[in-house]
């Protein structure tokens, strides 16, 4: 059985009848060529299935049918779909090819492009995809990438060979998600089917780009772009590009409408605006940019393998390199930092047979940046072959500064460059990657070192550090900084896996902790997941399992760097109940990465921890200069509002808390914690009536955490606290209406029962919480907290004997990571007994063992015979 071809060389024929022209890029799906058909003597493209998607018949089938639809489109600006071949089991598609430039790679050199340009390529795009919709077919991946625009500024796009009809359901496989993330329609990533108006969507993804010169909004994995789009919050066209018409600001918004019912409805609709915006602007402003006539080489990575070209193909590869250089504007433009230049890596072995493995190394490294989307990528073996800055013997750079200048021309803002030495028959990597503005190292690798036997093995690590790198480079929230101090970058697809564990961290631990645990099977010395593994355990009280993580990362402690130790540090310590020993290292963290979300949150939050308000309120001074939408995207980062507003309210300045829990709203819209929060601040100043509005508020969120009984209790105890004892009673009241009229599934559950009861405790119904607290206190005999309410029980009760009786036994528990719980117990009992001096000893010493301040200290009911008392007020007194 013959071999499934992969690649195709310069000069072969394919299937007896295709000459291999050039290869003119690769994608998800496979590499494609330009060929000469001999039997139609005309050049065509042809694509080169990869042989995984080959092997799945399924696949294959979809093609096929996919083929026959997309065969029917017959317009100018839509790109002809032939056939779908097979060559002794190689499967393979052809298609009309198409010369000039695609328009990501236009946009990339020139820029944002004036309205006049957007609504002539716009127009030819919807009347392309006009045609194909009225014969029932979706393109659904439509991109930048995908349109090409040749010499005279004529539009095609290309790729309808992945697109489906839209007659036909399921055609392309039940829930299966197609397209490009940052161009996909919301209804695309909810698995939906879609029609028209998908493509519509897309291409006002791409109107957004070309007149802003950025997406509307971007993130690192499916999941959080899939959120950022979730809320719709990115600024318009026009307040990125002031200049630009208002009809067509108005067009982009409604193309890009989350709703689908409230997009243009068809194509037609949206050409008839179109022509309208057309007919405003300049006709000097229609022209299109004229596209160089350069070799598609540019554009994609070059075959490394080929070490010897054709004299005919070099002199094309030539060609296209003095135009691609001659081109440019003068000084070349302005550099892209998402634009990278990837070195061919210098042979020091002294061994002229590895000469090759250098180049095999740039191949790998560029190819991987390309497809994974971290980058766009120079085409750096073509134009370093081509250009002056190599040194014609080794094949290699001259050196850095030649290096900075090719940098310089091609726009690229990141240079990936390095070496490899053998030592000892051990052969090592070694690679840095510089800003090429600053000329400063923005990471050095730790040198990967391996057997000569296994040196790509060595490569495919490299390449997976190197993107590793990168993609926490350009990772928000001074991810970058920080990633400058860790010993090693992880493996990019670990990386991948990480960034989905954080999407889901302090939403949903279970599946967070999946993906944390495959990121550290991917890459074992991977310190971040496993401290995030261990944290995940931590917030959900698997104490033992999160202490077994830290054990595990602190046998290793002498492999982190100084940074990493100063991150382990504080979450030890903080796991163990020693905030004052954590807020020390998460300080001294900070001083090395101080523009990192992380150690800034860690820092604000101990400082609380410790009853140090003003601290924390002074560290998250520092989001004042950042930009919201960079960091408000996780679930986890609604912390940071929450710490920040309970750091004001322990100040008590609840006028800035009211604005903070505003501000939380805003950017976690069905996070009930907010509404809570701003009912607690509100209820402090005695605003009865605008916190009657909030719970009004809070019952018509579709809330992802929180409930509006949480928000009537929140409420409820703060009015009690500040003296306004009737509206306390009504809506405490009213949270037991609330819980007593939720559906019986949700009455019965753990959590719901312990809310039913503590807000019938705190209403003064003691028999009725008494028995739901007997109850759960029988069926989870280790909870302290379910033991301690029927110790206060008592006490309210007047029962001494049995009150005693239960402070003694929670006084002599010994267990792991009680945290001075048992001690807050202990101090609520003596408090409701009588024992001021008492009460006030227990809660310092809870402090000492890990209990930390925070806003229920003084407004907790049970501890009420202090809050006049002088001890219990200097023990609350914040200290900073």
């Amino acid at each position: 059985m013959a071999a499934i071809v992969t690649e195709l060389r310069t000069g072969t024929t394919f299937a007896g009848r295709y000459e291999v022209i050039e290869e003119l890029g690769r994608g998800g799906m496979g590499r494609v060529y330009k060929v000469y058909d001999q039997k139609t003597r005309e050049k065509i493209a042809l694509k080169l299935l990869r042989p995984e998607i080959a092997a799945d018949e399924q696949a294959i089938e979809r093609f096929g049918n996919e083929l026959r639809f997309a065969r029917k489109i017959s317009h100018r600006n839509v790109c002809r779909m032939y056939d779908l071949g097979e060559e002794a089991g190689t499967h393979f598609i052809t298609m009309e090819y198409v010369p000039g430039e695609d328009l990501k790679s236009i946009l990339r050199m020139m820029g944002p492009m004036g309205a006049g340009k957007v609504v002539n390529i716009a127009r030819q795009i919807a009347e392309g995809l006009a045609e194909a919709h009225q014969l029932g077919i979706v393109h659904r991946d439509l991109k930048p990438q995908n349109i090409m625009i040749d010499r005279e500024g004529n539009v095609r796009i290309m790729d309808f060979g992945i697109a489906r009809s839209a007659r036909v359901k399921g055609l392309t496989g039940a829930g299966m998600v197609v397209g490009t993330p940052e161009y996909m329609s919301p209804e695309q990533f909810e698995g939906k089917e879609v029609d028209a108006r998908s493509d519509i969507y897309s291409l006002g993804v791409i109107l957004y780009e070309m007149t802003t010169g950025r997406l509307p909004f971007q993130g690192e994995t499916l999941v959080s772009i899939a959120l950022k789009q979730k809320t719709g919050d990115w600024p318009a066209p026009k307040d990125l590009a002031p200049q630009l018409p208002d009809d067509l600001n108005r067009l982009i918004l409604r193309c890009l409408e989350l709703d689908r019912e409230k997009r243009y409805q068809t194509t037609g609709e949206l050409l008839a605006d179109l022509a309208k915006i057309e007919k405003s602007v300049p006709s000097t402003d229609k022209v299109l940019p004229s596209v160089p006539t350069t070799s598609r080489q540019l554009t994609v990575s070059f075959n490394l393998r080929r070490l010897i070209v054709p004299a005919a193909a070099a002199l094309i590869v030539i060609a296209a390199a003095v135009a691609f250089f001659l081109l440019r504007k003068p000084g070349g433009p302005a550099l892209n930092p998402r634009l990278a230049l990837v070195s061919i890596f210098v042979n020091q072995t002294g061994d002229k047979n590895l000469d090759p493995l250098g180049r095999v190394a740039a191949y790998e490294i560029a190819h991987g940046l390309s497809q994974s989307g971290i980058m766009e990528v120079v085409p750096t073996v073509s134009v370093l072959e081509t250009s002056r800055v190599i040194e014609a013997r080794s094949g290699v750079p001259e050196g850095p500064d030649e290096l900075q200048a090719l940098a310089r021309s091609t726009g690229a803002g990141t240079i990936v460059s390095g070496a490899y030495y053998l030592i000892d028959n051990e052969l090592q990597f070694h690679a840095t990657i510089t800003n090429a503005l600053s000329r400063k190292p923005i990471r050095i690798l730790q040198p990967l070192k391996g057997s000569l036997d296994n040196k790509m093995g060595l490569v495919t690590e490299l390449q997976g550090r190197i993107m590793g790198a990168l993609a926490q480079n350009f990772e928000g929230g001074g991810m970058s900084e920080a990633a400058q101090k860790l010993r090693r970058p992880p493996v990019y697809e670990a990386y991948q896996e990480y960034l989905q564990g954080l999407e889901l961290f302090g939403a949903d631990y279970a599946q967070a902790v999946r993906h944390f645990t495959r990121a550290v099977e991917l890459d074992p010395k991977f310190v971040q997941a496993k401290l995030y593994i261990a944290i995940s355990y931590g917030n959900q009280g698997r104490y033992a399992e999160a202490d077994s993580m830290l054990r595990s990362i602190l046998e290793a402690r002498d492999d982190l760097s100084p940074f990493e130790k100063l991150i382990f540090d504080w979450y030890d310590a903080s796991f163990r109940g020693q905030h004052e020993k954590a807020l020390r290292a998460i300080r001294e963290a900070e001083k090395l990465a101080p523009n990192y979300y992380t150690t800034k949150y860690a820092v604000g939050l101990e400082a609380l921890y410790v009853n140090r308000p003003r601290e924390t309120i002074k560290t998250y001074a520092w989001m004042d200069s950042q930009d919201p939408r960079v960091h408000f995207t996780r679930p986890a980062t609604a912390w940071w509002f929450e710490v920040l507003a309970a750091a004001y309210h322990l100040l008590g300045e609840y006028q800035k808390e009211t604005e903070v829990a505003k501000q939380g709203k805003k950017y976690f819209p069905k996070d009930l914690r907010f509404a809570r929060i701003e009912a607690r601040a509100l209820a402090a100043r005695g605003r009865i009536e605008e916190v009657g509005k909030v719970i009004e508020g809070s019952l018509e969120v579709d809330t992802t955490r929180g409930t509006p009984g949480g928000v009537m209790m929140e409420a409820a105890r703060e009015l009690y606290a500040h003296g306004y004892r009737e509206a306390s009673r009504e809506f405490a009241a009213r949270a037991i209406g609330w819980a007593e009229s939720r559906p019986e599934a949700e009455r019965t559950t753990e959590t719901h029962q312990v809310f039913y009861a503590e807000a019938l405790y705190f209403a003064g119904r003691l028999d009725e919480a008494g028995r739901i607290f007997e109850s759960l206190a029988a069926e989870h005999p280790e909870n302290i907290n379910f033991l301690g309410y029927l110790g206060t029980l008592a006490a309210r009760r007047g029962d001494r004997e049995v009150a005693m009786r239960i402070f003694e036994k929670l006084g002599k528990l010994e267990r792991p990571f009680l945290l001075g719980d048992n001690l807050w117990w202990q101090a609520r009992i003596a408090s409701l007994l009588g024992d001021k001096e008492r009460a006030v000893a227990l809660l310092g010493e809870a402090f000492n063992q890990g209990f930390t301040y925070g806003v229920d200290l003084h407004r907790e009911i049970d501890l009420e015979s202090l809050w006049d008392y002088p001890p219990f007020k200097e023990l609350l007194r914040p200290k900073g």
